[in-house]
């Protein structure tokens, strides 16, 4: 596994975009397409920022000092075969944190609630 832009689908077109606010953002971003997340199985694209691109190249590099075998092919791999589930995670954290209501911490309701705060007026 490498992160790196032959490993990922494409890099977002630019020439077709006019306002030069939007070729300054999409220069900046890659993007890699996740299987089957959208309807009918089609893949679904993800920006991705340089900052975060480093943070995935720091957790490929150490994935062997981790005891991740080089044939898992998960990004969030555990040393089994497995990798680590969102949902569990986020629900693990909310309660080890002691909050009354951490039933309410789902990705669903924090992608919504960050599309809301982070919108561009």
């Amino acid at each position: 596994m490498d992160v790196d832009q032959t490993w990922w689908a494409c890099t977002v077109v630019v020439y077709y975009i006019q306002a030069a606010v939007f070729v300054d953002f999409f220069i900046r971003m890659d993007m890699v397409h996740l299987p089957g997340k959208g309807v009918g199985s089609r893949r679904v694209p993800l920006l991705i920022t340089p900052d975060i691109k480093g943070a995935m190249d720091c957790l490929v590099m150490a994935r062997g000092i981790c005891g991740i075998a080089a044939t898992n092919e998960y990004f969030f791999a555990t040393p089994s075969t497995g990798f680590i589930n969102g949902w569990q995670a986020m629900r693990r954290v909310a309660t080890d944190a002691g909050l009354e209501k951490a039933y309410l911490i789902q990705s669903t309701r924090m992608r919504k609630y960050m599309a809301t705060v982070t919108q561009v007026t």
